[in-house]
């Protein structure tokens, strides 16, 4: 238990005082019948939208677990977890992102836009590149429309200083 400058306490537990350690290992085949009840039971709670995955990986579908689980490579992955000897989690992971999909989808701003360093760094160099030519664009306007005023004051300027002259000459 911690407590701040401004008073505010933060209370903090370790995982394992409130839920069992959990063992992570790459899914097998055979572990296609003790997934079945982890996967359905999520489908139908609030994970409904597993229901809306391609048929050859939807719950619902003969064997797309094993499908799944088979033809598991260097790009795509999926893990199990266990409690206590008993299968309690999924967790499917691959490298194959449809990019363009999960932009117009979320803001990965955060994240880089998911853009390689190498991608992300000239972009943000073009983009900055970018704004500074609009800004001094925007500056070189306002200068000409500042010359073009000046311009214009001046006749004014100097027809009221030769009346002023005719009238100090006249007077």
């Amino acid at each position: 238990m911690h407590r701040s400058e401004a008073g505010l306490w933060l209370y903090e537990c370790n995982r394992n005082a409130a839920l069992p350690p959990l063992q992570v290992r790459r899914a097998r085949v055979e572990d296609h019948d003790d997934l079945l009840p982890v996967v359905s039971a999520a489908a139908a709670g609030p994970y409904s939208s597993l229901a809306a995955l391609p048929a050859s990986c939807n719950p619902n579908e003969p064997f797309a677990l094993t499908r799944l689980i088979g033809s598991q490579d260097d790009q795509n992955l999926v893990l199990l977890a266990e409690e206590d000897g008993q299968l309690v989690g999924l967790l499917v992971a691959t490298s194959q992102l449809d990019i363009s999909l999960l932009h117009s989808s979320f803001d990965l701003t955060a994240y880089d836009g998911f853009l390689p360093p190498d991608v992300y760094e000239t972009c943000e160099r073009d983009a900055m590149h970018a704004a500074t030519e609009k800004v001094n664009l925007r500056h070189q306007q306002q200068q000409k429309h500042q010359q073009q005023e000046q311009q214009q004051q001046e006749p004014e300027e100097v027809a009221a200083a030769v009346e002023a002259v005719r009238f100090t000459a006249t007077g």
